[in-house]
């Protein structure tokens, strides 16, 4: 059984914010505890502490980080951390008309799987126009935890 959830968000503009935060609110009609945080606030070296993380976040520039999300990602890239009892999901923001699209939720998905950290459902990567998308990782996130409390 999961004792903490932790949604993270990578951001520029507030879409990932508030995606973040629609899964909140998912959760808490669940009754299951979490907590919904800025990247740019997170502690770094809790990671390995956590049971389950749900990183959203968005990409900017060329395939870049957003600027609060860069610290953790470089963090998690720069660190030989053994992740292998944390649990993760990973929803990607972009817009499939620039190269790399979604890119920074590539990076945190290929990271997090490099330090051995167990991923619960695939990585969804969300176009411009993404509320579609964004239900689809919403529906197989709660059916995960639906499967797992």
């Amino acid at each position: 059984m999961l004792k903490s959830i932790k949604i993270l968000y990578g951001t520029e503009t507030g879409n990932a914010q508030y995606c973040a935060e629609t899964l909140g609110d998912e959760l808490e009609k669940l009754n299951l505890e979490y907590v919904v945080e800025d990247m740019g606030n997170y502690e770094h070296s809790q990671i390995s502490q956590e049971d389950l993380v749900i990183i959203v976040t968005s990409t900017h520039g060329n395939g870049d980080a957003p600027a609060n999300a860069e610290g953790f990602l470089n963090y998690l890239k720069d660190n030989e951390i053994d992740l292998s009892k944390l649990k993760y999901a990973v929803c990607g923001l972009g817009d499939t008309s620039f190269t790399y699209f979604a890119q920074c939720g590539k990076d945190f998905d290929e990271v997090l799987k490099s330090r051995h950290a167990q991923r619960v459902i695939e990585r969804v990567d969300c176009d411009a126009d993404y509320d579609d998308d964004y239900d689809i990782f919403l529906d197989r996130i709660l059916e995960y935890l639906g499967s797992s409390s």
